[in-house]
């Protein structure tokens, strides 16, 4: 016997409850103040959360199951015989549903509608999601440890717009992800931002030789899948649950191999003005250390590893913050490769004036027509 779900009207909300819970000797889970547009996500969540209360041994107050992109937590909370479903969160709002839970189940409706191609529909419901939960920025004393795939104040669906429909915000989306979630800022700084504050500037820039070199002389391609296609490593460093170093990986043409291990690009990244340009950077965003994100989305996203092409782990021990690092020298590395001179180059990384970072960013948009041809060569090529 499953689970089902009734609804009933409160206003100008819905309450959702349970019923088959009780024969199981379990309470009837109940949620509250849900806006009527979000009755199936909120009902997705209570036959998921009621399944798996259904099938426990023992009743816990932090219950949580895993979806396709997220995961879906939640908190039990006595409400006389029944059990109130809300937040995970130790100051959560008794009498609003737990945001964070609907906030994925319509994430995972969105990168669903993305992969089938209707970009349409997918950045709706990524704009509406941060139209009804905007969320505020993560207070690092309650955080609830529960991963990078909980959907603390919606950081996953800034990511996913910031990442899948960019548009012209894509770099502000991604802070604002960061900001919403530590541990997510953790997984894509590969440090604490409050180790950027005060750094090391001698570790900065011996461990940013160190990723030059071992990148620069470890050849990326894995496979070839066509004459100008590959499952490469991109240059781009991962803390790996380990502990160990990871290399992002995906399927892009041969010609990338122009963006880091080859000609000017990897003249500049093997030269010591491009490890005093990332410890400048780091130096100058000491106040705001997720500038830097923001500074090197456009490397970022290009590097972004796919679903198909898990990372690959180096067997090496991970030393913070080589991601940020390694983000930072793709970005000398990509600059180099669009024909930028070192101080455009410099500019890129936020040096200068705003003027001269646009004027920086204009040129590396002027290169993309030529990243174009290359992916359009591979495609063509049978990739």
């Amino acid at each position: 016997m499953s689970v089902t779900v009734e609804q009933t009207r409160e206003g100008a909300h819905l309450r959702l409850e349970t019923r088959g819970l009780a024969e199981r000797g379990r309470p009837e889970l109940e949620m509250v103040g849900v806006p009527p547009e979000l009755a199936k996500e909120a009902r997705a969540v209570l036959e998921i959360i009621g399944d798996r209360v259904a099938g426990a041994p023992r009743l816990e107050r932090l219950v949580g199951a895993p979806l396709e992109d997220s995961v879906v937590v939640v908190a039990l909370e006595p409400a006389g015989d029944r059990a109130r479903v809300v937040a995970p969160d130790a100051d959560a709002d008794r009498e609003a549903p737990p945001w964070p839970a609907l906030a994925s189940l319509t994430l995972d409706r969105a990168l669903a509608a993305l992969e089938d191609g209707d970009d349409a529909t997918g950045e709706r419901l990524l704009r509406e999601s941060l139209a009804r939960f905007a969320g505020e920025p993560a207070r690092a004393a309650d955080l609830p440890r529960l991963g990078p795939d909980y959907n603390r104040e919606n950081c996953l669906t800034y990511r996913a717009l910031a990442f899948e429909r960019p548009g012209t915000d894509g770099p502000r989306l991604f802070a604002e992800a960061l900001r919403r979630s530590e541990v997510l800022s953790l997984v894509e700084v590969g440090g604490a931002l409050e180790d950027l504050e005060e750094p090391d500037y001698t570790h900065v820039a011996e461990l940013a030789r160190f990723i030059a070199y071992d990148t620069l002389n470890d050849d990326p391609v894995e496979e070839r899948l066509s004459s100008s296609l590959a499952l490469m490593r991109s240059p781009i460093w991962y803390v790996e649950h380990t502990g160990e170093v990871a290399r992002g990986r995906g399927p892009w043409p041969l010609r990338f191999l122009d963006l880091y291990w080859r000609g000017p690009a990897r003249r500049a990244v093997a030269s010591e003005w491009a490890i005093e340009a990332v410890v400048d950077a780091v130096a100058r965003s000491r106040e705001e250390p997720l500038a830097l994100l923001e500074h090197t989305f456009v490397t970022n996203a290009l590097w972004r590893e796919v679903a198909v092409a898990p990372l690959r782990s180096t067997g090496r021990p991970f030393v913070p913050p080589s991601r940020l690092l390694s983000l930072m020298l793709a970005q000398v590395a990509y600059g180099a490769a669009a024909g930028l001179d070192r101080d455009a180059i410099r500019a890129s990384l936020g040096a200068g004036s705003g003027a001269d970072r646009a004027r920086a960013l204009a040129a590396l948009a002027e290169f993309e027509p030529t990243l174009d041809g290359w992916r359009s060569e591979a495609i063509d090529d049978g990739g």
